[in-house]
């Protein structure tokens, strides 16, 4: 079959996945059958994409029917806790089903691979995309663990292996969480304003793990790989490949990238040249055979389109652009990388810095040497003693500085934020400035631009708002914030970015205690502050909030108390 017939199949398969097809398995075997008598490679690959659709029309329907109120039983964790508001929340298997549960974290943490007994009501989980994506059936609330089992060994040696590599990044510090989502994929530990940072700047996915954390593995490990016959090469690659996906937890973006490697790997022993198109449709076809419910991750999708982009699109744009072929390179991939991951982020409706071009120049490559380092200067640093682990991750932790130094420049309110329409705009813009009639490049050009000068027109005066617990005014040079209740990092700090404040003459914090430390140190990670009004003794260098008028600008404010809630007005 051509390249083009096969990467069809397997934009086929992906709807047939998402939409479901069902087709009775006996017409799945003839149609297979007739393909392998008549040597038509093009009705197999037909039957594949039907199973496919078969395969996500049963497995939805098994996410589906009736649950008992409570179970008592053995069931097995799948994924690392994360501990919510005194919960720890982690994913499970359940005989032959799959759960989302949580417990008291006054119970020890539990690990992948640990097998609890114990008793626990279920309730309904809200169907999502998220949910379908990792075959999650209901939830569980367990009241009481009755018995604890260890992993078994292949589990135990994976998080040992995980371990090694976090406790030896201890001496880092605040730089820990960021490393550890560098090298593996753990955000767990990352506080929200840096995530929500990242996000804002478009690098969020250098905090999860991708088709560029495999090629790194496979970049430290080429030594040992080129050594042997092909058949020991080929099994050293899928047992490195295997060890990598476990590690990682095989997240959806991993499974696409180790299944393109395995692919590659798998030609190359049999002596069969395949082209990247084919590798990545080959990989796609197979994953989608064996878990057709993958399409339903977004982390899956983008990455898909963002590997289909660089195989296909990346040639072009770096053809037309001016300049050494390193930075022609670099450029290229990610114009086309971000081109192709648009249409699905504008769907989910993300907004994105308009600097996160520059921000991913300046920090891909960086955090390909941290990736690199972290595999192997990184567990040197955990088998030696203080001294010299903490000497063997200084070149990591100025990395680490420069990466989240970039993030902070590009989630700057200073750079006006993108969503659909500039999207849409943009690839039209592209589309046009590529194409080999002057006139139509010419256009695209000058709408791009004139575009990008239109974003950055000073906002409006005006009131803005958030959410109901982040309410701003914004007079002429005078900007008033007021935060209320328990508002989190994430929101704040789009909200902000949002609306460019880069300087908040008068920060009201009407949330009680820690909750106000904390949102004053977020509004401060990108603002820069003036006054600040909170509970005595809480939040550094505050006056005492309590009822008056303020004089801001041009503006008056008045802050009342009505019970518990502060109310502020500006007039």
């Amino acid at each position: 079959m051509s390249d083009l017939a096969l990467g069809v199949a397997a934009v086929a398969a992906g709807v047939v996945a998402l939409v479901g097809f069902a087709v009775s398995w006996w017409v799945l075997l003839v149609i297979a059958a007739v393909a392998l008598v008549v040597r038509r490679p093009e009705l197999l690959v037909l039957a594949l994409v039907l199973a496919v659709g078969t395969r996500a029309q049963v497995e939805r329907s098994a996410l589906a029917g009736e649950r008992p109120a409570t179970v008592s039983e053995t069931v097995v964790v799948l994924r690392d806790p994360v501990a919510r508001f005194g919960r720890w929340r982690f994913d499970v298997q359940r005989g032959d089903e799959r759960d989302e549960a949580d417990m008291s974290t006054r119970e020890g943490a539990p690990v992948v691979g640990e097998r609890l007994e114990v008793r626990a009501a279920v309730r309904p989980l809200e169907e999502s995309e998220w949910a379908v994506a990792r075959h999650l059936r209901a939830k569980l609330r367990i009241d009481s663990v009755i018995e604890r089992h260890p992993p078994p060994p292949l589990p135990r040696a994976v998080n040992a292996v995980r371990e090694l590599i976090s406790e030896g990044a201890a001496s880092l510090g605040r730089q820990r969480p960021l490393f550890l989502g560098i090298v593996f994929g753990d955000d767990r530990e990352q506080p929200g304003a840096q995530v929500q940072r990242f996000r804002v700047a478009g690098l969020s996915h250098l905090l999860a793990v991708s088709g560029q954390n495999v090629a790194f593995v496979l970049l430290v490990a080429a030594p040992l790989l080129r050594r042997g016959p092909f058949a020991w090469r080929w099994i050293a690659s899928m047992v490195l490949l295997g060890a990598f996906a476990e590690i990682t937890r095989a997240e959806p973006s991993v499974l696409r990238a180790v299944a393109m490697a395995a692919v590659a790997s798998s030609a190359q022993v049999l002596g069969r040249g395949a082209s990247p198109i084919r590798v990545l449709s080959l990989a796609t076809l197979g994953l989608s055979v064996l878990d057709p419910l993958l399409w339903h991750s977004v982390g899956f999708q983008l990455s898909l389109a963002a590997t289909a982009a660089l195989i296909l699109v990346r040639p072009v744009i770096a053809a037309r652009l001016a300049g050494p072929r390193v930075v022609r390179e670099a450029l290229a991939a990610v114009l086309a990388a971000q081109l192709a991951t648009f249409p699905l982020l504008a769907w989910l409706g993300a907004t994105t810095s308009i600097a996160s071009l520059v921000a991913n120049l300046l920090a891909v490559p960086v955090a390909g040497a941290v990736m690199v380092w972290g595999l192997t200067g990184g567990v040197l640093a955990a088998l030696s003693a203080a001294p010299l682990g903490w000497l063997l991750h200084r070149p990591t932790a100025l990395m680490l500085w420069w990466i989240d130094a970039v993030a902070r420049w590009a989630s700057s309110p200073r750079w006006p934020l993108v969503g659909a329409t500039t999207y849409v705009i943009v690839a039209l813009g592209t589309g046009a400035a590529l194409s080999s009639r002057r006139w139509v490049a010419r256009i695209g050009r000058i709408l791009v631009a004139a575009w990008c000068v239109a974003l950055f027109v000073p906002a409006a005066s005006g009131r803005f708002g958030c959410g109901p617990a982040i309410v701003g005014w914004r007079r002429g040079e005078a900007v008033v914030v007021s935060v209320s209740g328990s508002a989190q990092d994430g929101p704040l700090l789009e909200c902000l970015a949002r609306h460019r404040v880069r300087r908040v003459d008068l920060l009201v914090l009407g949330a009680p205690g820690a909750a106000a430390t904390r949102q004053a140190a977020t509004v401060r990670e990108i603002s820069r502050v003036g006054t600040v009004l909170a509970a005595p003794g809480r939040v550094r260098g505050a006056r005492r909030l309590q009822p008056g008028r303020w004089r801001v600008g041009t503006g008056v404010v008045e802050i009342s108390r009505d019970g518990g809630a502060w109310s502020v007005q500006v007039g």
